[in-house]
């Protein structure tokens, strides 16, 4: 990647690429969690997310750590919706159906989301540049 101002989103994909299956810092596990996050949001609403490894919160502080403060709410939401005892794991069944029967609230809230947070990818973009050391190839 070339290094200018700010890569573009096409080089931040292809970056993405390259890091995403082992992030070996936290600046690489933020830009891991922001990406993984707008996009399941972006496909799915906030239900994916509860089927990967990262936690509700963990996400809402990757975007705190880009500079989108604002987008940690959404996710604290988001966990307020689910007992805590469903999040913990082994309960796959439970979880799933809770969160079918939270689907217009979920949706609702994933749309109010998208709204606050629309300039994630240059946000993204921006927390790349300012720790370019930490990525190959910017």
């Amino acid at each position: 990647m070339e290094t200018r101002d700010v890569p573009d989103v096409h080089e931040v994909d292809a970056l993405y690429d390259q890091i995403s299956s082992q992030p070996v810092d936290e600046e690489q596990l933020t830009f891991c969690l922001v990406w993984d996050a707008a996009t399941l949001i972006g496909c799915g609403g906030f239900e994916p997310l509860f089927e990967q490894t990262a936690t509700i919160e963990e996400y809402g502080a990757a975007f705190a750590r880009i500079g989108m403060p604002e987008a940690e709410g959404f996710f604290a939401q988001i966990a307020a919706t689910v007992p805590s005892d469903l999040r913990a794991g082994g309960r796959e069944n439970e979880l799933l159906q809770h969160l079918a029967s939270r689907f217009e609230e979920l949706k609702n809230l994933s749309y109010e989301f998208y709204e606050v947070t629309s300039a994630w990818p240059a946000a993204l973009l921006r927390y790349v540049h300012a720790h370019q050391e930490h990525f190959p190839s910017v």
